[in-house]
């Protein structure tokens, strides 16, 4: 189903933290083959020692979601990133990040204005430029029901969610496509795995129920390429 990650990145500042330049031989990359760094919003490498929590706003949203996001956060644990899925908390506002390290999971009707299209939003530590969490508004038709949607989207959808949050945009590009000067939906190259990637807009990832929900090859590299920037410009 549609969705699309919305407009600017909430900035916050954090903890005063160093950061050492890069050296002439290396330097931070922020897209590849099937990925992107959202450093156009702020967020430019990963805290290999950060640790994440994904929360939710209700019982009834965290038994909706997180046994979508299982699978991804194992892949996650397993390419050096710390996170887990916790319990359920509440925010007076989410005109600000939420606590830092949180992922928070909640609904609203058409968070974009646009039925079936929910919202990542990526918040990141102004002094370093570290992916520090963020918000996930998922559209509260998928679960009132007036939005149907297959089973692979429902895994696909809040893993692409969850990773906006972490740092990776849509890696849409339209040489990947048709070749018409325009970026378009699904204009995504095909990984090694036979799927395009779960950040391609507006619903990547696999379509076939064993393996949906997983991060592609793609999306790996992303993750990847975010602790490398990380190490790189000496973020701790």
């Amino acid at each position: 189903m549609r969705k699309f990650l919305a407009s600017t990145a909430a900035g916050f500042a954090a903890l005063a933290l160093t950061v050492s330049p890069a050296s002439a031989a290396e330097t931070p990359t922020y897209s590849g083959t099937g990925w992107k760094i959202t450093n156009q919003y702020g967020v430019y490498g990963m805290s290999p020692t950060q640790a994440f929590t994904v929360t939710f706003a209700s019982q009834e949203i965290k038994d909706r979601w997180a046994p979508m996001l299982t699978t991804a956060v194992s892949q996650l644990n397993a390419l050096g990133v710390k996170i887990t899925v916790g319990g359920v908390e509440s925010y007076t506002s989410d005109s600000l990040c939420p606590t830092r390290g949180h992922v928070y999971f909640s609904e609203k009707f058409q968070p974009l204005g646009k039925p079936g299209f929910s919202q990542g939003l990526p918040c990141y530590n102004t002094v370093d430029h570290s992916a520090w969490g963020g918000w996930v508004f998922m559209d509260s038709e998928y679960g009132d029901g007036s939005w149907s949607l297959t089973y692979n989207a429902w895994r696909n959808l809040p893993t692409h969610e969850m990773m906006h949050t972490l740092g990776l945009d849509h890696p849409n590009d339209d040489k990947y496509g048709d070749g018409d000067g325009v970026t378009e939906n699904f204009e995504c190259p095909y990984g090694t795995e036979g799927a395009k990637p779960v950040m391609c807009s507006p619903n990547g990832g696999f379509k076939t129920t064993p393996y949906a929900g997983r991060l592609s090859d793609q999306d790996r590299a992303g993750v990847t390429a975010l602790l490398n920037n990380g190490r790189i410009l000496g973020i701790k």
